[in-house]
């Protein structure tokens, strides 16, 4: 069944997401306090593992990455900006 499911963006440096083959992230943003990303899926799809960065603003960036910018999104009423990135090489 292909629908929207949300999943929690933890504030690491690196995470990994089982999502269904082929899911796309469509969002990132902040609700009810708590980071998530909103992704359509097709629940019927194998799952496979993602691995995804974060930076906040000012930080290192890991430019030797091969990488796809998925979004930004503020927490704590503005005071810290996140911007998540895929990585795009196969765990």
């Amino acid at each position: 069944m292909k629908t929207v499911y949300k999943f929690r963006v933890p504030i690491a440096d690196v995470f990994i997401q089982e999502l269904p083959e082929g899911a796309i992230v469509l969002a990132v943003g902040e609700q009810l306090g708590v980071p998530q990303m909103w992704v359509e899926l097709d629940t019927e799809r194998p799952p496979v593992a993602r691995r995804f960065r974060l930076f906040g603003t000012g930080h290192e960036f890991v430019s030797d990455l091969s990488l796809n910018f998925v979004g930004t999104f503020q927490t704590m009423g503005g005071r810290f900006v996140w911007h998540l990135y895929e990585e795009t090489v196969s765990i």
